[in-house]
C-alpha cells in the first residue's frame, strides 16, 4: 500500500507534465496558426502590389506607344512643313529675281526715255 500511494503520485505528476505539454503544444499550434495568417496576408497584400505594379507598367507601356505615334507623326508634320518651306523659300528666291531684273530693266527704260526725251528737247 505504501507503493500506491507513490504511484499514484508519480501518475498525476506525469498527467501534469503531458497536460503541461499539451498546453505548450497548443500555445505554439495557436502562435503557427497566426503566423500563418500574418503571411497570408502579407503575400496577399504582396500580390496587390505586384498586381498594381503590372497595371501601371501596363498603362506605362500604353503611354509610351502613344507617344512613339505621336512622335512619327510629328516627324510626319515636320518633314511637309520643311518641305513646304522649301517651295515657299524657292518660290521667294524667283521672286526676288524676277523683282530685280525687272527694277533693272525698269532702270534701263527710264534711260532710255531720258534719252529720247532728251533728244527730242534738241
Amino acid at each position: 500500500e505504501e507503493l500506491r500511494p507513490k504511484e499514484a503520485g508519480a501518475e498525476d505528476e506525469a498527467l501534469a507534465a503531458m497536460q503541461q505539454r499539451r498546453g505548450d503544444l497548443d500555445k505554439a499550434a495557436a502562435a503557427m496558426e497566426s503566423r500563418v495568417a500574418e503571411l497570408r496576408q502579407t503575400s496577399s497584400a504582396a500580390l496587390s502590389q505586384i498586381e498594381e505594379e503590372k497595371r501601371l507598367r501596363e498603362d506605362a507601356e500604353r503611354k509610351l506607344r502613344s507617344m512613339e505615334t505621336k512622335l512619327e507623326e510629328a516627324k510626319e508634320t515636320n518633314a511637309t512643313l520643311v518641305s513646304h518651306i522649301e517651295g515657299w523659300r524657292k518660290h521667294c528666291n524667283e521672286v526676288t529675281e524676277a523683282k530685280d531684273k525687272a527694277a533693272v530693266e525698269l532702270g534701263a527704260a527710264r534711260v532710255q526715255a531720258a534719252e529720247a526725251v532728251a533728244a527730242a528737247e534738241a
